[in-house]
């Protein structure tokens, strides 16, 4: 337990793994990286089995932050832990956090649950650098005073810095969102590397998803998509219902 130090800061050309029944409980830290600081040219791994829980701080990245390295979760659970600043900037917050440019997150495995922020946002933040998402990884039950699960944010000049790349065989779960509004909610599959849209604009966020769908031809979760833009706006527009109507004219389906 500290009030100060990080509990481990992994420099440039190191790696430390997590292992099966490893568990990092109960720690306390004023900076970045309260649990693990990622520093550029250096990896850290977390594998089946092993638990990082309990951690609190007032800065960013409560338990993981990633200033420029690799953080490869394939398996474990980070859990309970909680930003407890009462003031900072929007982006503040995130059990798990990409800090800087060339932060890499590949998550494949694992969970990440039941972590708060009193001020900003909990669960996994992307600020810079890319999250490869894949597998059975998971985001949910995480809560935050603006966002909950997963939360990208851009630059002063509303320009996406960070992205979030999702393969065809993710099976996990996660809800996302952008700035100060959900975006997206659900187990999407994403046929490409996906930047969330304009900040606060829910109704532009289902738009740009259905039409990225219609592109791929992916037809069932452009239908989804839709149906929730025109509930979330009952008066929609003409290209909205247009789209609808083409696509359950072409799947058979009936509005949901």
């Amino acid at each position: 337990n500290s009030d100060r130090g990080r509990f481990a800061q992994i420099p440039n050309g190191s790696t430390l793994t997590l292992g099966a029944g490893a568990t990092l409980r109960n720690f306390r830290c004023a900076y970045h990286g309260g649990g693990i600081e990622v520093s550029a040219g250096a990896s850290f791994d977390m594998e089946d089995g092993s638990c990082i829980s309990g951690f609190t701080s007032e800065n960013n990245g409560v338990a993981v932050c990633v200033n420029g390295g690799t953080f490869d979760m394939t398996g474990g659970i980070i859990r309970d832990c909680g930003f407890v600043a009462t003031s900072g900037n929007r982006e503040s917050g995130g059990a798990v956090y990409l800090l800087s440019t060339g932060s890499v997150f590949n998550f494949s495995g694992g969970l990440i649950t039941g972590n708060t922020a009193d001020f900003g946002s909990s669960g996994l933040i992307v600020k810079y650098g890319t999250v490869n998402l894949s597998g059975t990884a998971t985001v949910t039950n995480n809560v935050g005073a603006i966002g909950n699960d997963i939360v990208i944010w851009k630059d002063q000049n509303d320009k996406d810095v960070g992205q979030i790349i999702v393969s065809p065989d993710w099976k996990g779960w996660a809800t996302f969102y952008s700035s100060y509004t959900p975006a997206l909610s659900g187990n999407w599959y994403w046929p490409r590397g996906f930047y969330l849209p304009e900040k606060g604009d829910f109704a532009g966020a289902l738009q740009a998803a259905a039409t990225m769908f219609m592109e791929a031809h992916l037809d069932a979760d452009a239908e989804k998509v839709l149906n929730r833009y025109l509930q979330a706006n009952p008066q929609g527009d003409a290209n909205a219902w247009a789209d609808l109507a083409k696509l359950q004219h072409r799947t058979g389906r009936k509005q949901a």
